[in-house]
């Protein structure tokens, strides 16, 4: 494949030295999405201290929570909205992987994050012949809002056949994990990891991580200059009055 890498993803499993956020910026990341949360009561104990790491490098961050088949998935999203801690904009992501989910466990996941941080954005990741196995040709209103992040590695083109009733096309494309699929394969400073083509161009792919990302700093504005006040005296001279200094014209 001819692209570059758009995001990493990144989890406890990767092991991230402080110099390497600054190296994967130079390489040409737009962002990570780190692990968050797994369950009910997992939660991955890099997440806090990444942040504002990824952040200070100049990457845009997002996250994701592991949906389990075994506990309620209404439970899961709000253990998952309570360390995510994410601001408006941000987007939020459902691993939908674990053996066991179904389709209603998925829409329940998402509309119950919907329902609780209606500021944010919601994306479904999934592998590429278990979301077609689990959505095939089903229509889904609270799905369709979403976006699609699929896993394929392949060194093909395209990720393959999706659901296309609900997604029309993919937003993100996982196309390897360092050990297969397509190049390039490892990131300066993060070496072999999971990394993701995005859809679109660099600017999109930053505001699809967060659609309320602070614009760069520019230039102070130049102030504008006070208005001049005009009158006519009574004996038809006029005084113009600028930045507090009279001038008269007879």
């Amino acid at each position: 494949m001819a692209f570059r890498p758009a995001f990493a993803d990144l989890s406890h499993h990767n092991s991230i030295a402080d110099s390497a956020w600054s190296q994967a910026t130079g390489a040409g990341l737009v962002g990570v999405i780190l692990k968050c949360t797994e369950g009910t009561s997992y939660l991955d104990d890099t997440y806090a201290a990444r942040v504002p790491k990824a952040k200070a490098a100049g990457l845009l961050v997002a996250s994701y929570h592991f949906l389990k088949a075994s506990s309620a998935p209404e439970d899961q999203m709000d253990w998952y909205l309570a360390n995510a801690q994410a601001g408006a904009g941000e987007r939020l992501v459902i691993d939908f992987e674990d053996e066991g989910l179904t389709f209603d466990f998925l829409l329940r996941a998402t509309s119950r994050l919907f329902d609780r941080a209606p500021m944010c954005e919601v994306s479904i990741y999934s592998g590429q012949s278990f979301i077609n196995q689990i959505c095939g040709t089903k229509t889904s209103d609270v799905l369709a809002r979403t976006s699609l992040w699929v896993a394929r590695y392949t060194a093909a083109s395209d990720p393959g056949d999706l659901p296309t009733q609900i997604w029309p096309t993919w937003t993100a494309w996982q196309y390897t994990d360092g050990s297969s699929g397509g190049d390039p394969k490892t990131v300066p400073g993060f070496g072999k990891c999971d990394l993701n083509a995005f859809n679109g161009s660099p600017e999109n792919c930053a505001k699809w991580f967060c659609t309320e990302a602070a614009p760069a700093p520019g230039p102070e504005p130049e102030p504008e200059p006070e208005p001049a006040e005009i009158t006519i005296t009574t004996k038809g001279a006029v005084r113009v009055i600028v930045n507090g200094q009279v001038v008269t014209y007879e």
